[in-house]
Order: structure tokens, then sequence, then C-alpha cells
């Protein structure tokens, strides 16, 4: 994480003095960025599992992580990133914007689903089924067509996902007393299990966040450790205490059951704060993607990829509720773990093997050295995936421990080559 380098695009904001304005546009540009269908969807699945707990071992890595970003990279760290790991970059960028994608579909599924049975003119969402998918694709065309301005709309966004939260929260319609109930997962051994592989995840994932390495190359160092602290430590907290207001009313919801507690207009009004939240990060990721995809020379075969697994994501959104349900969950849950695999697993595990210099300061997949690190991560990850996909799919978590284990222990096999050894 010792880089240094130039600027990446947009750079002329990290010269002279930041305004404080300019600091708190991009503290609103990282919260946002980083509002994910992660960050509004997993406690929902965490609280129903593990109770109050479950979100504390999501929330304080998650924060923490992403915020010693700015504190960790020197200043013009983020241009060498982008320079030696553009692949892996671009990589969690389309992953990131397709996950989104995924998302939104199967969010528009379980709550149609769910409340079906309401009449629309009440507030029920059978036709959000036809809408919201032009919307997501007319909300990101649209953004696509503006050459800056994120830091605004950013804040204009977290304005009205913050007004949102607070509205609900002083109408009582939030739940912040159930989440201290124990879920069915809530043993010690669990969370004891979970709760490494989330600092893993959440530690090292932001790296590769080309968002985030364009916040960090864009200000002078004390601006983005200033920015990064106020994104992560107050703007992006907000929207996660958000999550965990609604997160009890949503989980019969994610269990294709209509909470019927939970007003229509409530529901309403979450999905909003959701589906802004996903268009503007997945428009800040493709924007990014595509300023970088010409460099890695795969631009045709990419972009061919990312439309196929567009279209099989649509598709596989409209026919999930068709499958079986596995280990207690639904097949459309069993896709967004299987997402988050990227996240607690390929991704990191990248940053921890590839990206992390060795003693000799080696860093980076270029030549023999690269391609043993590209090696010994393929075979980490291969190795490891059986037990994460105990540990998350069929919910027997003490199985994390050595799948996390043998990709820390990976790091032993990547340490630094003898003196005579040709560098990479």
């Amino acid at each position: 994480m010792s880089d240094t380098g130039g600027h990446i695009d947009g750079g002329n904001a990290a010269q002279g003095n930041a305004s404080w304005w300019s600091v708190l546009g991009w503290a609103a540009y990282l919260a946002c960025s980083w509002t994910w269908c992660i960050g509004m969807f997993l406690p929902v699945l965490l609280v129903r599992d593990y109770g109050i707990w479950g979100f504390v071992v999501f929330a304080v890595p998650n924060v923490i992580g992403a915020g010693a970003m700015g504190w960790v990279l020197r200043e013009g760290a983020a241009d060498r990133i982008v320079e030696k790991h553009v692949r892996a970059a671009v990589a969690f960028g389309c992953v990131t914007a397709l996950f989104q994608a995924y998302f939104a579909f199967y969010l528009v599924k379980i709550v149609s689903d769910a409340y079906s049975p309401t009449p629309a003119s009440v507030g029920g969402v059978p036709w959000w089924d036809s809408i919201v998918t032009v919307a997501f694709l007319t909300g990101i065309g649209w953004l696509a067509r503006r050459k800056s301005g994120e830091q605004w709309i950013a804040s204009l966004l977290w304005i009205v996902s913050a007004g949102i939260g607070t509205y609900l929260t002083w109408s009582g319609q939030l739940d912040f007393v159930t989440v201290f109930v124990p879920g069915p997962h809530a043993s010690p051994i669990g969370l004891v299990a979970l709760a490494p592989v989330c600092v893993f995840g959440f530690a090292l994932s932001p790296y590769l966040d080309l968002t985030f390495l364009r916040a960090a190359a864009g200000q002078t160092r004390g601006a983005a450790r200033s920015s990064f602290t106020i994104g992560f430590g107050v703007m992006f907290l907000a929207m996660i205490l958000f999550t965990l207001g609604y997160s009890t009313l949503f989980a019969p919801i994610a269990n294709g059951i209509v909470n019927s507690v939970v007003a229509p207009r409530v529901v309403s009004l979450v999905f909003v704060h959701m589906i802004l939240q996903l268009i503007f990060t997945s428009w800040l990721h493709v924007k990014q993607v595509i300023s970088k995809i010409g460099i890695t020379g795969v631009r045709p075969k990419l972009l061919v990829l990312v439309g196929v697994v567009f279209l099989g994501l649509y598709v596989w959104s409209s026919s999930y509720h068709w499958l079986t349900p596995h280990a207690g969950l639904l097949a459309g849950e069993i896709i967004y773990r299987c997402f988050m695999s990227f996240y607690g697993l390929v991704f990191p595990a990248y940053v921890w093997l590839c990206m992390i210099p060795t003693a000799d300061g080696h860093s980076g997949i270029e030549g023999a050295r690269g391609r043993r690190k590209l090696v010994v991560l393929g075979a980490a990850c291969a190795l490891a995936a059986p037990c994460y996909w105990m540990g998350f799919i069929e919910r027997v978590e003490w199985w994390l421990a050595p799948g996390l284990g043998m990709v820390l222990l990976a790091r032993l096999l990547v340490r630094a080559g003898k003196p005579s050894t040709r560098p990479g």
C-alpha cells in the first residue's frame, strides 16, 4: 500500500489547500459510493440470524476499514495502485456494478411478491416490476451523460437518504428494539468465526475500489484523511444505522413473506432510498471502469461478458423463485451471498497476496514473481471456497476459520525472494 505515483483522472483538486466544502463533497461521494446493496441489505440478514451482534460484526470493520484507507495511502499511492493493478480494479468495478443490478432486480421481486395482495392504489408494489428496471437503467443513462458533478449529486443524494431515515425514525416507523433479540444462529462460535472474515474483507477490499482511489488521488493527503474520516465515520455510519432500523422490518420480506406490521408507505420510502443509492453506486463504478478499461487490453471481450452476465441476472431475477430453497435460504439470497464471496474472499485475497508489497518491495502481478502470486491466489481461493460455502450457504460458520486460515497462510508462499531472484 506504500506505492507512490501521479494523479488518476481529475486530480487537480489535490493541488492547494482544500476547502471544507470540498472535503464534505468528497465525504458524501465516498459515503454514497460505499452505500451498496451490502450496506443496505446485509445487516438485514445478519440481524435476522444473529441479532445486534451480527450488525456490530458487520459495522465496526466496515467503517474502520474503509475510513482507514485515507490514512494508509501516501500522497500519490492511489495512482500507483491503478497503474499496477488496473485489471483487478476493473474487475472489482464490474462485479460491483453487476451486484447492484442483480440486487435491484432481486429487491423488486421479493418486495412485489411479498406485497402483491396489496392494491397498488394503497402503496402496493406490483407495478414496480415493470418500472424499476426502466428507472434503474434510465437513471444510470442520465448520469452517464454527466462529465462531472459527482460530489454535489452525492451530497444531494445523501441528504435525501438521511432525510428519509430521519423521518421514519422520528415518526416511530423503524424498529431499533427487536434487533437486540438474538437470532436463530446467534452462537458465540458462529460470530467468532464470522468476525475475522468481515475484518479481512472490509479492511482490504476498499483498495481495489476505483471510486475510493479517485477520491484519494483527487485530494491532498490531509484532505483525504478528513474526507475519508467524515465520509465513513459520520455519513456512511448514518446510512447503515438507517439499515439497522429497518432490518427487522425487512427480514420477513427477505424470507419471502410479508410483514403485516410494516406499512406499504414505509416499504416504499426505504425502497426509494435503496434504488437511488443503487443507481448512484452503479454509475460511479461504471464511469470509473469505462475510464480505465482501455488500459487493460481486453475491452471488447469484457464488455461482451458484462452484457451477457447482465442479461443473465435479469432472467435469473425473474425466475429464481421457482428454485427450491436450500439450507433455509431462498435461491435469490444464495446468489446474493455468492456475490458477497468476491468481497469476503476473492478481492481481499488479491490485495493480501498480490498488492501488499513483500519485504523486498515487490508488488504486482508482472513477471515470474507476479505469475507465481496469481497461481498462489487461485489455489488459495479454490481451497478456501468450499469452506466459505459451508460457512455462508450451509450456515456452519466454524468452517470459515480454516477457509480464511488457508488464505492468510498462503502469504508465506509469496514472501520476499532470495537476492539472486530476478525481479518480477
